[in-house]
């Protein structure tokens, strides 16, 4: 009898064993699965404008003043609005002004980046300081057939370095509530490699700008401690530190592909190089004894046995 109960006792044991295991597996699963699914990242959400220019009429249009770089003009409309009715006559006060380009130099080799400090104008009356790093910036000529001619001769006339690359950001209007102002940005990749370089010496010689390098990291820290004020310099900046790994990388890959290796580079030094002279004048160096016992040899021809054997 006895054996038959401890058989027994062994038994349920085993099976109370088998049963906790399986609770504990299911557990282990459910709570992996409630954690694969909230680590699942959202697909990303496309914007599309609920309305476009059809929906908004201008009734007049006046010019205030005319200015060197902007117009003040006063627009009177009306728009529809998102509960499907129309809005009142709005009479609004906007500043027209032409497009610009702003550029961003960055030197993927020193991983530095160029920024000018200068005044600005619409911040006077700022109460810390009205000077700001800024991009350089530009407006289009008639001559600029589209931006990035235009950041090409501000980079040319300002900055004077070889462009590397142009990278076209985005257009970014830096405040559409009251200004028709529309900022085309660039991040181009230059040389600024030493103190003496051609961006140095250029602006240098603007006594109401100065230039300043920074390090990619020294720009995270004009980031987090807020020195960046301008909009158009801020989001220029940011893509940069976005995109930088990015960037770095192409460039690396434009650089060894351009680059010759050196079995191709001496090659090519040694194709059409006159026969070099020997050191001790008057004797002829062991290459060119050697090719003046040589016949020459005629086009299409063979040699014969024997001028081989000569040559040999």
């Amino acid at each position: 009898m006895q054996p038959c109960l401890r058989r027994l006792t062994k038994a349920t044991y085993r099976l109370s064993f088998v049963g906790v295991l399986l609770i504990f597996v299911t557990l282990i699963q459910t709570t992996t699965a409630q954690e694969e699914k909230l680590s699942v990242p959202e697909t990303k959400k496309s914007f599309k404008a609920s309305f476009n220019k059809d929906d908004i009429v201008v009734r007049a249009r006046q010019t205030k003043h005319k200015g060197e770089r902007l117009n003040l003009e006063t627009l009177v409309f009306k728009y529809n609005r998102f509960d499907k009715k129309q809005s009142r006559l709005l009479p609004v006060d906007v500043a027209v002004m032409n497009q610009g380009v702003a550029v961003l130099l960055y030197d993927p080799k020193l991983q530095k980046i160029a920024l000018l400090e200068k005044v600005q104008s619409g911040i006077v009356y700022h109460p810390e300081t009205p000077w700001a790093l800024t991009l350089m910036t530009s407006r289009m000529t008639q001559e600029d057939h589209s931006g990035e001619d235009a950041a090409y001769r501000v980079v040319e006339s300002h900055a004077g370095t070889n462009i590397a690359k142009m990278i076209y950001v985005q257009d970014v209007f830096p405040a559409p509530s009251m200004s028709s102002e529309l900022m085309s940005l660039f991040v181009v990749l230059v040389d600024l490699e030493g103190e003496e370089s051609e961006f140095i010496r250029k602006t240098s010689n603007n006594d109401n700008v100065k230039s300043h390098l920074f390090t990619i990291d020294e720009a995270k820290g004009l980031l987090e401690s807020r020195k960046i004020k301008d909009a158009i310099t801020l989001v220029g900046v940011q893509w940069l530190l976005l995109h930088q790994a990015q960037i770095d990388s192409d460039w690396r890959q434009a650089n060894v592909e351009s680059e010759p290796t050196q079995s191709e580079s001496t090659e090519s030094e040694l194709i059409g190089s006159e026969p070099i002279a020997s050191e001790n004048a008057g004797e002829p160096s062991e290459k060119s004894a050697k090719s003046e016992q040589e016949p020459s040899a005629k086009p299409e021809q063979e040699p014969s046995p024997k001028s081989e054997q000569e040559a040999s």
